[in-house]
Formats: structure tokens, sequence, C-alpha cells
């Protein structure tokens, strides 16, 4: 039986392929509130300067990104300025 897991200090590691979707979950006056976005060239050209706006902002939030293996499905818990410059690459060699 396969069996999934919460992967921290990872963010390098994900692949970045059409498998993968982002999650941004925002806590904010005591509610919880989520994004989603995926590795698509639409996607990305509008996860890119949210990622940039989370940076910025004082805002308390935790972004994932769920990766669906050939025997597992992962969760990372992911740096936000290391996606950012990852998912920009990925962007500007498509």
């Amino acid at each position: 039986m396969a069996k999934g897991r919460i992967r921290r200090n990872e963010t390098e590691k994900v692949p970045l392929k059409k498998s993968i979707w982002f999650i941004v979950v925002l806590f904010k006056e005591g509610e919880i509130n989520e994004e989603t976005y995926y590795t698509t060239k639409k996607s990305m050209k509008k996860f890119i300067p949210r990622l940039e706006s989370l940076i910025e902002e004082d805002n308390q939030y935790q972004i994932y990104a769920i990766w669906n293996g050939r025997y597992n499905t992962d969760l990372f818990e992911m740096d936000p300025k290391i996606l950012k410059n990852r998912l920009e690459e990925k962007l500007k060699n498509w």
C-alpha cells in the first residue's frame, strides 16, 4: 500500500512537472483561506506575482506542493523565495 508523507526543507527537490499543484494556506483574523495554483504556464504567470506579494507582506501563510508520484503522494512544505526562483526559471525556459 502506498504511503505519502510531509516533506520539509526540500523545496529544491520538488519535481516541477504538470502533476504538481500548490496550495497557499492563509491564516487571517482567525480564519483559514486557501488558494491553488498549478504548473501550467497560465497559472505560473499568476502564482509568481502572488509569491512576491506574500514574501513582501506580513501575512501568516504556508505554501505546500502536492506531488502525485508513481507510488506515493507527498506534501512538500515550500520555501516561497526558493519556489519563486524555480518557477521563474521554469517559465523562462518554457
